[in-house]
């Protein structure tokens, strides 16, 4: 392993242990500018890690590849903006899933000055954790299969997840209209915690519907585009990319959950079956995050181009 991937390795994982200080913080200093520059750390921390080791094993970098050039920035900061509305517009504000205790009450400033490069880091995190767990199964399997012939029945195939997709993400919206019983997204303080469990009465299932009508339509977008996605590496015979969403997103739901708990920067309410807990939060949290994972890994797959054909493999597809 070359000096400077060795360098980048131990600075991540420096970065990421200076981010625990989440743990030692006195209550003087738990705001919300102290907590979010432990965040940046651990974020950068598995940038590094992650670029360090995919650089060592394979030769590739994603975020080189994002950084290329200008255009590919603004394809990917575009891109992260889209996935940070369906996260924190879905799940946060509509689903009302977690909340964020300490922003002020008029923390909507903050929030908003650091909603795209906060969301930009965040996203180029889960791509380079991901990417680092989908090249060491490559690097375990020896080497790589093209998809150069699709099956015959894909067309009807993805031509039916798009109308099923799409048919899902209405019966979604049907529902949360039905049930929608007034704006509660709002930033509430530390003190307001205690009293907001059970307030909300969207059904917990409709930004899991959402989630998996976007997925179905994202796939669709992919094949159309002759280009190799989670779904069409999976019944070609090709585990990696599949292996890599499930073991990536857990090990890095491990990793910042913890290092969020005894903060709390981001706190998590109105979960079914809240009281089967891992590491003090809801278990169901933990599986959500391999859906996060396909969604976005997709949504960059589907709209961008050399910077992303890593995602899912280096393909032809005849």
């Amino acid at each position: 392993m070359k000096l400077k991937y060795k360098n980048k390795i131990i600075t991540g994982i420096v970065l990421i242990m200076l981010s625990y200080a989440s743990y030692l913080l006195p209550p003087a200093m738990l705001n919300i500018y102290n907590l979010s520059a432990l965040l940046f750390l651990f974020i950068a921390g598995v940038v590094f890690v992650s670029e360090g080791v995919t650089l060592s094993l394979a030769n590739k970098s994603i975020s080189a590849d994002i950084h290329r050039s200008k255009h590919n920035i603004l394809v990917f900061i575009i891109i992260s903006v889209v996935g940070a509305f369906f996260l924190d517009g879905v799940a946060k504000w509509s689903g009302k899933l977690w909340v964020y205790p300490y922003y002020p009450n008029n923390g909507l400033f903050f929030y908003f000055v650091t909603f795209i490069p906060g969301f930009a880091a965040y996203w180029l995190m889960i791509v380079e954790s991901y990417f680092v767990t989908k090249i060491f199964f490559d690097y375990l399997h020896k080497g790589k299969q093209l998809v150069t012939r699709p099956f015959k029945y894909e067309d009807g195939l993805y031509k039916f997840l798009a109308i099923a997709g799409e048919l899902i993400i209405f019966s979604a919206v049907i529902i949360i209209v039905g049930f929608y019983s007034g704006s509660n997204a709002r930033f509430i303080s530390a003190e307001d915690m205690k009293q907001i469990t059970g307030n909300f009465q969207i059904p917990f299932v409709c930004s899991m519907l959402i989630s998996l009508g976007l997925w179905f339509i994202l796939e669709y977008i992919e094949h159309r585009r002759k280009r190799t996605s989670l779904l069409k590496d999976t019944l070609h015979g090709y585990f990696s990319p599949v292996l890599a969403v499930l073991a990536g997103s857990f090990a890095c739901a491990i990793l910042m959950e913890t290092q969020n708990i005894p903060v709390g920067l981001w706190s998590y309410v109105n979960w079914p079956w809240e009281s089967i807990k891992f590491f003090h939060l809801p278990f169901l949290v933990y599986l959500a995050w391999p859906i996060h994972y396909i969604v976005f890994l997709s949504l960059f797959r589907a709209f961008s181009k050399q910077e992303s054909q890593e995602i899912w493999r280096e393909d032809v597809i005849s």
